[in-house]
Parts: C-alpha cells; structure tokens; sequence
C-alpha cells in the first residue's frame, strides 16, 4: 500500500493493517483508511508498533494516548481494543521482570543474545573500546 495519503483515496477496505504507527509523521494514510471503511459493515483497523524514541507527537502518540484513556476509563469507547505493554515510571529498567512485562514475547518470539544490561551499559560501564558489539569484519576497512 503507498504511504502517499493521495494515491489512496478510492478504497473500499474491509481490513486494514497500520504497522509501527508511531513512525508515521503524519495521520494522513490513516485518516484515508478510516474514511475508506466508511461504508463497510464491521470494518478493522489494526494499529500496531513499538513505542519509538521519535513517538512523542504524530498520530502514534494520539493512538496511545487515547487508547491510554480507554484503558483507564477516562474516555468511553466501546469500539476500541487496545492493549499496551509497557513499563511503568516507577519500574526498574535494570530488572529483567521489566523487560518481559514491556516485552510479552521475551524469551520467546524475541530471543535476546546475552545480557541486555551490558548492551545497554554507557562505555564507562562496559570499560574502554568495548562498545557491546562485535568488532567489524576486516574487509569493512576498520581505520
């Protein structure tokens, strides 16, 4: 499907799928979803992503915050599912049992390689040149 909003108008969709949402810059693609479901029956509309480092504005962060009010029962709407995992401000981002309760497939569907703690340390934490990774294979032309 074309990410150019105008290229779009014209659908009939039954089913649409909006993955990482919160990447979109704009609402545009997934207003013209919306509308284009205007004369189905029972049409869907499944907003997925992850919650990016840029998803503080934009129609993701509209999408969360508002499924955020459905969940805590300050908004009524009887036509949204939404379900949000996510650690809270309180939780310790060192403690593994954050990490599963942000990220329900861990140890699943996602199978972390080693500690996410060393990845994550700052250099200073890791000591010097290591920077979590492996070294580049010699025909990158390390200098």
């Amino acid at each position: 499907m074309s990410s150019d909003a105008k290229a779009l108008d014209g659908l009939n969709v039954q089913v649409a799928v909006c993955d990482e949402i919160a990447s979109h810059k704009t609402s545009e693609v997934y207003d013209v979803l919306l509308t284009a479901m205007g004369k189905r029956r029972h049409p869907l509309l499944l907003s997925i992503s992850t919650a990016t480092g840029n998803s503080h504005s934009g129609v993701g962060r509209q999408l969360w915050d508002y499924a955020a009010r459905v969940l805590d029962g300050t908004q009524q709407d009887d036509r949204l599912f939404a379900l949000i995992y996510a650690a809270d401000p309180e939780d310790d981002s060192w403690d593994e049992a954050t990490w599963i309760k942000a990220n329900p497939s861990w140890g699943q569907a996602v199978q972390p390689g080693g500690d996410p703690r060393h990845h994550a340390a700052g250099p200073q934490q890791r000591g010097a040149g290591d920077c979590g990774q492996d070294p580049p294979p010699e025909h990158l032309g390390r200098r």
